[in-house]
């Protein structure tokens, strides 16, 4: 992985197979991605450099903080940024139970 990570997609999902075959399918594809495998750890990795990633897939159940207590903190902490400081193309959120 280089230095630069701007336009790195950010996948948060607790399940090792699904995390390593997005991970996988997308390296494959040419994107550089970061994995983490709870809300917790995904928050603390957006709290150090939330401008790195072009992309978020974050699932909503998730061991520690949860995915949609993630999503809530960041929109708290989104709305008082200007678009020029993060500037993420998009956040994808991904759970199981809501397709049912």
């Amino acid at each position: 992985m280089t230095d630069n990570k701007s336009g790195e997609i950010l996948i948060i999902e607790d399940d090792k197979d699904i995390n390593d075959l997005l991970a996988t399918a997308l390296s494959k594809a040419g994107y550089r991605t970061r994995q983490a495998w709870s809300g917790t750890e995904g928050e603390l990795l957006l709290k150090l450099d939330m401008e790195a990633y072009a992309l978020v897939l974050l699932d909503l159940m998730l061991p520690g903080l949860s995915g949609e207590e993630l999503l809530a903190s960041l929109r708290q902490r989104m709305s008082w940024m200007r678009k020029s400081i993060c500037s993420w193309q998009a956040l994808m959120i991904t759970s199981q139970s809501r397709l049912r």
